[in-house]
């Protein structure tokens, strides 16, 4: 938790000092994000945010089956608050996240690590004993969504895992020799003289001519995947500025590289978080007023900045597409939108080719003789 608080203190206070609109405040993002992966990468330190991402969305992202299945969920009408609720044991089962542990008992995963306080320092085990509040409600059928991850209010696009199919051959060839024969080559592969015929579209009466190149073996193989966005839009919103080198709007004649987009839209527009993960800070700053950097796995970072509200703090952990803020104007800004960013910690990334990056996962795998 020290690591999320730090983000609190990353703002130079000569950042402060400064009012006026003429400063360059497009830097600030930058020093701040520099001083978060300096932390990290310092000789000795742990990543403990990349450890508690993995901790509580698990080392890759669980794929569901197309029907329904029974899941335990709390209704929100029978959710108990934290501090009346009873206590009952929970033994962590193969495949279980804390996500999924909390969700199951209606509890917040935070509620979970405060009742277990070793869950700062470790992941889960497969055997752990967690002391949990209540007992779950009745189960109900449900569809499965990626396992562990809670239902929250939402406002993202639809980011369903769609299916994909890839059919590649791999083949083997031989050279005739002379004095070769259809049957003796089919033998020596292992192959009925019929198999070798269809293999390479011949009749049983052809000649075949030495350095002539026959197929003995022919597979299909057939990949089966599944795929969506790695990150969604947070807001549906006119490209107001897009990413890039362009002219700096409050200082005249100067130029400088604009390293998000921004998306105009109404003030008090809700936008959501562009993947799940932690939030790692959650504050003001001059220039691009409240913000929220949202931490994700594999290093990346989301910047949300000018909002009119944040709806999230530091610490808390939000899913792809919950609603994390409304669109504003705070800091300087010429008018309501929303400057998102996206980092591979401090490696700058245009964010339209971010949103067209695209998470695969291979589901099955089929060989056929050809």
């Amino acid at each position: 938790m020290k690591r999320l608080l730090l983000l609190f203190c990353l703002i130079p206070a000569s950042l402060f000092s400064h009012t006026e609109q003429s400063r360059d405040h497009s830097d600030e993002i930058d020093e701040a994000i520099t001083k978060y992966v300096e932390g990290i990468r310092r000789s000795g330190s742990v990543d403990v945010d990349e450890e508690k991402i993995r901790r509580i969305f698990g080392d890759r992202t669980e794929l569901s089956d197309d029907e329904a299945i029974l899941e335990e969920e709390a209704p929100e009408s029978d959710q108990i608050s934290f501090h009346n609720a009873g206590s009952a044991v929970h033994v962590v089962q193969k495949g279980e996240t804390l996500f999924a542990i909390a969700r199951k008992y209606g509890v917040a995963p935070t509620d979970l690590v405060k009742l277990n306080p070793f869950l700062n320092e470790r992941p889960l085990y497969i055997g752990d004993k967690l002391t949990v509040r209540s007992q779950p409600a009745p189960a109900k059928v449900v569809k499965k969504n990626e396992k562990g991850l809670p239902e929250k209010e939402s406002s993202s696009p639809d980011n369903g895992w769609k299916k994909k199919q890839v059919v590649k051959y791999k083949v083997k060839k031989y050279t005739v020799k002379k004095g070769d024969s259809l049957s003796a080559i089919a033998r020596k592969h292992n192959k009925s003289l019929a198999d070798l015929l269809k293999l390479n579209d011949m009749k049983k009466n052809e000649v075949i001519q030495p350095n002539q190149v026959l197929f003995v073996e022919k597979m299909q193989i057939t990949e089966n995947f599944r795929y969506r966005n790695l990150f969604v839009q947070p807001v549906d919103g006119r490209l107001s500025s897009g990413f890039g080198r362009r002219r700096n709007p409050f200082v005249a004649g100067v130029y400088h590289f604009h390293k998000g987009i921004d998306l105009a839209a109404v003030i008090g527009t809700p936008f959501r978080a562009a993947r799940d993960g932690l939030v790692v800070f959650s504050g003001r700053m001059q220039g691009y007023g409240n913000v929220i950097f949202i931490r994700h796995k594999d290093g990346y970072i989301t910047v949300y900045g000018h909002n009119k509200l944040n709806l999230v703090k530091n610490g808390d952990i939000v899913r792809q597409g919950q609603t994390i803020g409304e669109v504003g104007r705070t800091g300087i800004a010429t008018g309501p939108h929303l400057h998102f960013e996206v980092r591979k910690m401090d490696e700058i990334i245009n964010p339209f080719i971010a949103l067209k990056m695209q998470e695969v996962i291979p589901v099955s795998t089929e060989t056929a003789q050809k």
